[in-house]
C-alpha cells in the first residue's frame, strides 16, 4: 500500500493505492481504499497505521476477500503563494510604511523584504503572517518592494513583488494677516512672509511671485531687493 500527495496540512491519506495480486481472468478488479490515517501529516515518507473500509467494484466482490494493509505515502512540500499588501499605497515622501506578507497559517520560517532590490528587513512567520518594520526612506516614484519566503519542511518557498507609489507633498501656504494705520504705508518683509510656508517633504521653497492686489483691494507695491 503506498503512494504519494502534497503536504495539506492534514492526515488524510486519500491517495494510498492497494494493488491485488492472484486477480483471476476476465475479472475486471477496481479496488477502492477507505481513508487511512498517517503517523505524521508532516512532508515525507509517512507510515500509514491502519486502512478502513475496502471495496471491489464490477460484480468481483463475490471472488476476492480483501483485509486491511499497512504501508506509506510520500507527502511532498506544497507550493506556497504569498500575499503582499503595503500598508499604505501611494504614500507620501517621508511617510512611514510597513509591508505584510501572508503564507498558509501553518508555515513556519522567516520572510525578507526587499525594496529597489535592496535588503529592507527580515520577520520570522507568525500564525503565517510576517509584517516588516516601518521605512519613511522610499524615494519619490515607483519602488518595488519584494517579499521573499525561503520555505520549511512542508513548504516551498516563493516570492511576490508590488509597486509602491511615494508622491510628494505639495507645500503649504498659511495665511499672513497685516495690519496698518488708515492713511499710512506699510513694510512687510519678505521674512515674515516666510515664516508661514511649509513643504513636508523639507524640500526648499522659493518665492516666485507676488499678486500685487490683495483680497480686500488694496494696491502693493513691491520692492525689487525684497524678491
Amino acid at each position: 500500500l503506498s503512494g504519494t500527495r502534497a503536504y495539506d496540512g492534514t492526515a488524510n491519506a486519500a491517495a494510498a493505492i492497494l494493488s491485488v495480486a492472484n486477480a483471476v481472468n476476465g475479472d475486471n478488479v477496481n479496488v477502492a481504499s477507505g481513508t487511512a490515517t498517517l503517523a505524521s501529516q508532516n512532508a515525507g515518507a509517512e507510515t500509514i497505521t491502519s486502512v478502513g473500509t475496502l471495496a471491489l467494484g464490477n460484480n468481483a466482490a463475490g471472488n476476492y476477500t480483501l483485509t486491511g494493509a499497512s504501508g506509506s505515502v510520500l507527502i511532498t512540500q506544497a507550493a506556497t503563494s504569498i500575499g503582499l499588501a503595503s500598508s499604505e499605497n501611494p504614500s507620501g515622501y517621508k511617510d512611514n510604511v510597513q509591508f505584510t506578507a501572508t503564507l498558509p497559517s501553518d508555515a513556519s520560517g522567516t520572510v525578507t523584504f526587499r525594496t529597489n532590490s535592496s535588503l529592507f528587513d527580515s520577520e520570522s512567520l507568525t500564525a503565517g503572517v510576517a509584517t516588516s518594520v516601518a521605512t519613511m526612506t522610499l524615494p519619490r516614484g515607483a519602488n518595488t518592494v519584494t517579499a521573499e519566503y525561503a520555505g520549511d519542511g512542508n513548504y516551498f518557498g516563493s516570492t511576490n513583488s508590488l509597486s509602491q507609489t511615494v508622491t510628494n507633498h505639495p507645500p503649504v501656504a498659511a495665511p499672513f494677516t497685516v495690519a496698518r494705520t488708515a492713511g499710512l504705508s506699510v513694510l512687510i518683509s519678505r521674512a515674515d512672509v516666510a515664516t508661514n510656508w511649509s513643504d513636508a517633504d523639507g524640500d526648499t521653497l522659493t518665492l516666485t511671485g507676488i499678486n500685487l492686489v490683495t483680497t480686500n483691494n488694496v494696491n502693493l507695491a513691491t520692492n525689487a531687493a525684497w524678491i
